[in-house]
């Protein structure tokens, strides 16, 4: 899919870099070796920004998988202005930066460079975006 070309153009590009460092031949050749079986035994650690990916999960929110294993998800979430993220419980700790935009959550503002905690259990109230906003969730995975 799109996923592998672009790693395989990275690759490409890498290669192509570790090529003109100015090192003997042999030594040049088992960096190149080491860093080509690094890339290629972790394809999916690599999320282009450039990228589709973002998929919508309710009105005005959308979500882009950065990594899912284990139960876990870090995501990139999306919402636009009056999207609204409804009261949920967590079954594992959650954590959550705002990189863009403000939102109100417990009659609270959150803007830029706030951080939201969810503990084990919690019920956490409501999150409105007051303006598009851009979040770093890393959490459960819930789809």
């Amino acid at each position: 899919g799109n996923n592998a070309m672009n790693a395989i153009e990275f690759q490409y590009h890498i290669g192509a870099e570790i090529t003109a460092i100015s090192l003997p031949s042999e030594r040049k050749a088992r960096l190149k070796s080491r860093v080509m079986d690094a890339l290629a035994a972790k394809p999916d650690a690599l999320v282009l920004a450039s990228e589709q990916g973002f998929i919508s999960i309710l009105p005005g929110v959308t979500v882009k998988k950065l990594q899912d294993a284990d139960g876990r998800m870090t995501a990139l979430w999306r919402l636009a202005i009056g999207a609204r993220i409804p009261s949920h419980g967590h079954s594992l700790e959650e954590s959550c930066l705002v990189l863009e935009g403000q939102l109100e959550h417990a009659g609270r503002l959150m803007q830029q460079g706030d951080f939201l905690g969810a503990a084990t259990g919690e019920v956490q109230q409501a999150i409105v975006a007051l303006r598009p906003s851009l979040l770093l969730i890393q959490g459960e995975s819930r789809f």
